[in-house]
């Protein structure tokens, strides 16, 4: 777990701040997919996607406020740097 202040330096946004903005970003997920015809398909081949959106969410504020790269995030992550 991570402390609320790694938190909030990373992302620039408290833990809280998160929790209620999750929601949204994951409806606006859903409508891109949707949108661009990526949605939850059954038949769709390949794996299921296996991050959290809430995850995604920090990992998409971290990048915007530190602008790191990719292999720097998927570092600190513990991610491959494809996962993203």
């Amino acid at each position: 777990m991570v402390p609320a202040r790694g938190v909030k330096s990373l992302t620039g946004l408290s833990k809280n701040q998160i929790k209620k903005l999750t929601p949204i970003f994951s409806a606006c997920w859903e409508n891109a997919d949707i949108k661009n015809g990526l949605h939850a398909n059954p038949d769709r081949p390949g794996r299921p996607p296996g991050v959290k959106r809430r995850d995604v969410l920090i990992f998409v504020l971290a990048y915007l406020k530190t602008n790191l790269t990719f292999d720097a995030l998927a570092m600190m992550f513990g991610v491959k740097r494809s996962t993203f």
